[in-house]
């Protein structure tokens, strides 16, 4: 009796239970899905960052000499200090570009992502594009 009970109150509510049930589905199908996908992420900016070396620290400051950056490569926990000068400058003829120019002496932090040419060296003379 009570099993014949329970049927027939399963077919009586089958809207709310399978409205309820993709409800839950749902859900369950988006929280899987952003949990994946920040995952991906994660592993791709930790893959960046060892490949690139990503810096943890910027300090700017102007002339910095061979004194403060040797100051520098001897504080604790400090594995390596690159030294760069960075130029902004406006292209004339364009309105809102911004050139930003990076000499550097090494290029052993937070190297450059190329996306199209040939990698830094520092040994190469450069040229106009």
């Amino acid at each position: 009796m009570l099993r014949r009970k329970l049927y027939r109150d399963l077919w009586h509510y089958k809207g709310q239970f399978f409205t309820i049930f993709l409800m839950v589905f749902i859900g369950m199908l988006a929280f899987s899905g952003i949990h994946g996908y920040m995952d991906g992420m994660d592993e791709s900016a930790k893959e960046y960052y060892k490949e690139y070396n990503l810096q943890d620290l910027w300090i700017t400051n102007t002339n910095v000499s061979d004194s403060d950056l040797n100051d520098l490569k001897s504080l604790d926990h400090v594995r390596d200090v690159n030294r760069a000068l960075v130029l902004n400058a406006k292209l004339k003829g364009y309105k809102d570009v911004t050139l930003e120019t990076n000499i550097l002496e090494e290029n052993t932090i937070s190297k450059m992502y190329v996306v199209k040419g040939e990698k830094y060296a520092s040994n190469k003379k450069g040229g106009v594009v």
